[in-house]
C-alpha cells in the first residue's frame, strides 16, 4: 500500500513538472529542437563519458512509467533558461530518488550536456547519500574517470560528512588521489564546518601540509557564510601569524561578498593588531562594485598608511572605470586626509583612466595645477599609453609638444634608445 501511495505521488509530481515545462517552452516553441544540440556544443564531454552515455542499460526498469520519465526529462532539457532548466532537472531527480535511488541514478547516463548531467546527478546523490552513503558511493566509483566523476564523489563525501566526517575524510585520504582527493576533502570539511566549525578547523590545522591544501580556507569560508561574526572572533584568537593571515584573507573575501561594510568595520577595529592591509584591499574591491565612493570614504578612516593605501587604490580603480571625473574630484578634495596614501591613489586613477581613455586622461593631467603631481604621474600615463596604443600616443605628442607629458615622453624614448623623431611636431 505504501509503495502504491509513493507511485501515485510521483505521478502527480511528474504531471506538475510536465505542465510547468510546457508553459516554459510555450515562450519559444521554435527553439525546442535546437536546444539539445546547442547544449552539447557548449558543454562537451570526454570520450569516456560519451561511451558511457551511448551504452544501453539493460536493467533500466520502469520507474512508475519509463516513457513518462523519459518524456519529462526531455522536456526539462529543452528549457532555454539555464536556471529554470536546472531547477526542473533537480526537481525531477529528487522525485525519482524518493522512489528508488538506484534506478533514478541510471537516468543520469541519458543526459548528454555536462552541466545538465552534473545538476541531475548531484541532486540524486544528495538525497541518496543522506541515507545510503555506501550505495551512492559505489555507484559513483563505477563511473569512468572524468570531471563529472570527481564532482559526484565530492558531492557524496560532503553529504556523508554530515553524519560521519571522520569516515568521509578517511575515504578521501585513502582512496582518492590528486585533484579529486583535494576536491573530496574540501567537500567533506565544508560540510563538517557547517555543523561544527571549530572541530573542522582543528582538524584542518593539524592536517599535514600536503593534505591541508585549501581545506582550511574552505572551512573558514563555510563558517563565514553561516556566522561571520563568530568566525571573525575565532580568527582574532589565532596565535600563529601565518595561520591567522590565511584565515583573515579567507574570511574577508567571503564576508565582503555580501557585507563589505560590516567586514570593513571589523578590519578597522583589528587592523593595527592583525595588519589587515591585503584584506582591506579585498573589501574595497567588493564594496566598490556597488559603491566606489562608499569604499573610498571608508578608506579615509583607516589608521595604518599601508592599509589605507591598499584600500583606496582599489576603490579608485573601480571608481575610475565608472566615472573618472568624479574619482579625480574626490581625490582632490581628500588628498590631505589620505596623507601618504595619496600618491598611490593618484597613480591608480592615472593608470585606470589612461587604460580606458588615454586622451581624456592626458587632458586631465595637463590641467592639474600641482606641477609636482603632474611630473609624478607623467610616467604612469606614458607607460600605460605606450603599452596599449603607441600610435595614438605619437599623434597626441605631436599635437601637444610643450606640455609635461610630451616632454617626459621625448626624454623617455631617447633614454631607451627608441628615438623620438616620429613623435616630433615636425
Amino acid at each position: 500500500m505504501r509503495v502504491l501511495i509513493v507511485k501515485i505521488a510521483l505521478v502527480i509530481v511528474l504531471s506538475f513538472v510536465s505542465i510547468f515545462l510546457d508553459r516554459q517552452l510555450g515562450r519559444s516553441p521554435g527553439l525546442r529542437q535546437e536546444i539539445p544540440s546547442q547544449q552539447v556544443r557548449a558543454n562537451p564531454l570526454n570520450k569516456d563519458d560519451r561511451d558511457a552515455i551511448h551504452q544501453e542499460s539493460p536493467d533500466l526498469l520502469p520507474i512508475v512509467d519509463s516513457a513518462g520519465v523519459r518524456h519529462g526529462l526531455q522536456k526539462a532539457l529543452e528549457i532555454i533558461d539555464t536556471t529554470e532548466r536546472t531547477d526542473s532537472l533537480v526537481a525531477l531527480a529528487k522525485a525519482l530518488t524518493a522512489e528508488d535511488p538506484t534506478k533514478a541514478w541510471k537516468w543520469q547516463s541519458r543526459i548528454l550536456a555536462f552541466d545538465d548531467r552534473e545538476a541531475f546527478s548531484k541532486a540524486v546523490l544528495t538525497s541518496w547519500a543522506a541515507t545510503q552513503p555506501n550505495e551512492a558511493l559505489r555507484s559513483v566509483e563505477s563511473m569512468p574517470a572524468s570531471a563529472l566523476r570527481s564532482s559526484c564523489l565530492a558531492c557524496v563525501l560532503g553529504q556523508w560528512a554530515e553524519a560521519s566526517p571522520a569516515q568521509a575524510i578517511d575515504y578521501a585520504q585513502t582512496q582518492l588521489v590528486g585533484a579529486t582527493r583535494q576536491l573530496g576533502l574540501n567537500a567533506a570539511v565544508k560540510r563538517w564546518a557547517a555543523i561544527d566549525p571549530t572541530s573542522a578547523l582543528d582538524w584542518a590545522i593539524s592536517a599535514p601540509d600536503h593534505e591541508n591544501g585549501t581545506v582550511f580556507e574552505a572551512a573558514i569560508e563555510t563558517w563565514t557564510e553561516i556566522s561571520p561574526i563568530d568566525a571573525a572572533s575565532w580568527v582574532t584568537t589565532l596565535q600563529d601569524n601565518a595561520l591567522r593571515s590565511r584565515a583573515a584573507k579567507a574570511l574577508a573575501a567571503r564576508w565582503a561578498e555580501q557585507y563589505p561594510q560590516e567586514t570593513g568595520e571589523w578590519i578597522k577595529e583589528y587592523d593595527t593588531a592583525l595588519s589587515l592591509s591585503d584584506e582591506a584591499a579585498t573589501v574595497a574591491a567588493s564594496w566598490a562594485e556597488h559603491s566606489p565612493k562608499g569604499a573610498a570614504n571608508w578608506s579615509l578612516g583607516l589608521d595604518r598608511t599601508v592599509t589605507k593605501r591598499e584600500a583606496v587604490t582599489q576603490a579608485i580603480a573601480s571608481w575610475t572605470a565608472a566615472d573618472p571625473d568624479s574619482a579625480a574630484a574626490w581625490l582632490d578634495t581628500h588628498r590631505t586626509s589620505l596623507g601618504d596614501a595619496a600618491p598611490a591613489a593618484y597613480q591608480s586613477l592615472a593608470a585606470s583612466w589612461t587604460g580606458q581613455a588615454p586622451h581624456d586622461a592626458a587632458e586631465w593631467l595637463a590641467a592639474v595645477e600641482d606641477q609636482q603631481l603632474t611630473r609624478d604621474l607623467a610616467p604612469t600615463v606614458f607607460n600605460t599609453w605606450v603599452a596599449t596604443n603607441p600610435d595614438s600616443l605619437a599623434t597626441w605628442i605631436k599635437e601637444h609638444p610643450d606640455i609635461t607629458l610630451a616632454t617626459f615622453a621625448h626624454a623617455e624614448l631617447d633614454r631607451i634608445g627608441f628615438g623620438s623623431k616620429q613623435y616630433s611636431k615636425h
